[in-house]
């Protein structure tokens, strides 16, 4: 039986946008071009989630392709439009600190059976299409049958749990038998087999709810004729000219909050130069960086814009997968070399920007349940990989391939080249071997691929849709990158995907692989440590898990992201006499690493690894001593945020001094 390892390279890859500098008008329109679905590579579509407006309450922005249909269940990439003409049963709520959560929408109340199977829904009461026509259940029901019966539907996977959706499915049946439609605001979905994802389907693109009698009176039309095609969301397309421009207004009947922006246009700009002078020329509102070359985005709009950049997470991953049933490969010692080889921060940094961040899994941050209790294992160390190699008796390396789809995105090509040499470091000959996208898959049907590297992005926010994709069948894992057999713990996962209760459920993901960790609540801090580093987002270390830090005793505090930590629980640890460790202090080895880059760039060198690393080590060393320092000159011995502000305000001072600035 054939085993596969799975090497995380890089996830959660950021989404990027620029809201225009000097708008009069601060708004926050529902418009969106997320697309989770529609690229799986490391390079999908990025979110553009807006921040200002022209002053006549109008909102301008590009794509850089016209759509095809606003259909969603004939595209799986045109979601941009119909994301705000159509409602969803539950929407998908992204808080501040990043994680998020399943919300209610078209749905007011709803109930689940203790089996799991049946689904009792209630929905609001009042919402109706844009042409005045009231949603009903009957309309719910049509947009799934729908779904499932349509002979060109790309969606059919969403509505596959409903019972009797194969029937419909293959056209012995036409009633979906699943959904049964009490009244006009209740009805009921019984699956063919308990599901937890479900709901969390229900709240993507593809579940977007249809008007039957729309539908069916546009015909052809659907989709294609924007007079012909309504919804309940929160706009109406009221002009669409092909390969030119999309127009949407505030929906008059929408039944929710009303859109703050009345008024969208939308320009389809194929050429990015021409995209980027439109949103200087203020011609543009927004910029989706998606759209924008790189190079440009880091050297222009980086700099210029920093301040009015807005990024999301990106539910995808990059990752390498081994074949542990070939030779060197079946030796843990060498893929963990292997493993250790591999510099995903660098990786992260040349190919994606720094857009993005590391774990060492196949879970992306972001997905709902992410807790990252089990991240900081997986070590950049060539030379413990050197070391591993030899233990493993392959001191001199070895050759191997590494299977290249050559259809992938250029970002995924580029990593699979820098994999290779940063194998070649130790010693390992990757040989990269291009096939055409037909053969790589029946290569790795066939179990006998090497190794090669992919992406994955989640269909949707739930963790079945990575964890079952990966481990759940022996069908799924060929087909979906990971080629890993292990019957424990196939069954078990696809025994927690009917787990309803989701602390239940991830309580047993966790218990289905040895080195996965799940602490009920909110995460991390409640761990007993002697050192806490919040290294994610701003805010995750809040009050009560600085309480929860000093009476599990801690010693020190120290930030690895922007304020990660809150002021309440800042103030809580220094005040329990935790040493505190700034962010703008413990987190600089970034920018000074950067900064050694410049140096290097500018003295035409070139710095080894352990030179870099030294240096980065004294400059972390100093800027120890200067705020320790700065502490006790000014009367406040071990407070290092006072030290940090104080260090820093000299700094400033004294090079303003110096260029006689006063």
């Amino acid at each position: 039986m054939k085993k596969f390892a799975c090497v995380a390279l890089s996830t959660a890859l950021l989404a990027s946008m620029l809201a225009a500098c000097g708008s009069s008008a601060s708004t926050t329109p529902a418009v969106s071009s997320a697309d989770t679905s529609s690229d799986t590579g490391a390079s999908s579509t990025e979110a553009a989630a807006s921040t200002g407006a022209a002053a006549d309450g109008s909102l301008h922005v590009a794509m850089n392709t016209d759509i095809q249909t606003m259909d969603v269940h004939k595209t799986n990439n045109d979601y941009m439009v119909p994301l705000n003409i159509f409602d969803r049963l539950f929407e998908i709520k992204t808080n501040a600190d990043g994680s998020t959560e399943l919300e209610k929408s078209l749905v007011e109340d709803y109930t689940v059976s203790d089996d799991g199977l049946t689904y009792d829904f209630t929905l609001r009461s009042g919402v109706t299409f844009s042409d005045g026509t009231p949603l009903t259940a009957n309309d719910v029901k049509y947009t799934f049958t729908r779904m499932l019966a349509l002979p060109d539907s790309v969606q059919t996977d969403y509505a596959s749990a409903i019972a009797g959706a194969e029937a419909v499915m293959d056209g012995t049946a036409t009633d979906l038998e699943g959904i049964q439609v009490i009244d006009d605001t209740h009805f009921t979905v019984t699956l063919s087999d308990p599901f937890a994802g479900f709901l969390y389907e229900l709240a993507t693109a593809s579940c977007s709810i249809m008007s039957e009698k729309n539908v069916e009176e546009a015909g052809d039309q659907f989709g294609m004729d924007c007079s012909k095609t309504i919804g309940s969301g929160p706009y109406v397309v009221t002009s669409w000219t092909r390969d030119s421009s999309i127009v949407l207004d505030a929906n008059p009947n929408y039944w929710g909050e009303k859109p703050s922006v009345q008024h969208v246009e939308i320009s389809i700009v194929p050429d990015s130069s021409t995209m980027s002078m439109m949103f200087q020329n203020g011609e543009l509102d927004i910029l989706d960086c998606d759209y924008i070359d790189a190079a440009v985005v880091n050297s222009t709009y980086k700099t210029q814009y920093a301040d009015d950049i807005v990024t999301s997470n990106r539910l995808g991953t990059t990752y390498m997968a081994l074949n542990e049933n070939v030779e060197p490969l079946n030796d843990v010692k060498v893929r963990k070399a292997i493993q250790m080889a591999i510099d995903r921060q660098t990786i992260l940094d040349t190919v994606y920007n720094g857009d993005g961040s590391l774990v060492d899994g196949i879970y992306p941050k972001g997905l709902i349940g992410y807790t990252g209790d089990n991240e900081g294992w997986l070590k950049y160390d060539p030379e413990q990989a050197k070391s591993l190699l030899a233990e493993a008796g392959y001191a001199d390396g070895f050759t191997m391939e590494i299977a290249a789809d050559n259809s992938s995105s250029d970002s995924t090509l580029l990593v699979i080249q820098i994999v290779q040499q940063y194998l070649q470091q130790i010693g390992i000959n990757a040989e990269i071997k291009s096939y055409d996208p037909a053969s790589w898959l029946d290569l790795r049907k066939s179990g006998d691929m090497v190794s090669f590297v992919s992406s994955w992005t989640a269909d949707y926010n739930d963790p079945d849709n990575f964890i079952y994709t990966f481990f759940g069948t022996p069908e799924k894992s060929n087909v979906r990158s990971l080629n890993y057999f292990n019957t424990d713990v196939m069954s078990r996962v696809a025994a927690a995907r009917g787990i309803v209760d989701d602390t239940e459920r991830l309580t047993e993901y966790a218990a289905a692989r040895e080195s996965a960790v799940y602490h009920e609540g909110r995460g991390v801090f409640t761990v007993k440590c002697d050192v806490a580093l919040p290294c994610a987002t701003q805010n995750e270390l809040r009050l009560e898990d600085a309480k929860a830090l000093v009476e599990n005793g801690c010693i020190a505090v120290a930030e690895g992201a922007n304020m990660p930590t809150t002021l309440e629980a800042t103030d809580y640890l220094r005040e329990h006499g935790v040493l505190f460790a700034p962010g703008k202090a413990a987190n600089a080895g970034g920018v000074a690493t950067s900064a050694l880059e410049m140096s290097q760039n500018s003295m035409r060198l070139s710095w080894s690894f352990d030179e870099v690393d030294a240096k980065l080590k004294q400059i972390m060393t100093n800027i120890f001593h200067n705020i320790d320092a700065a502490a006790k000159e000014y009367g406040m011995p071990g407070n290092y945020v006072a030290g940090a502000n104080i260090a820093g305000f000299l700094k400033v001072a004294d090079a303003m001094e110096a260029q006689g600035v006063v």
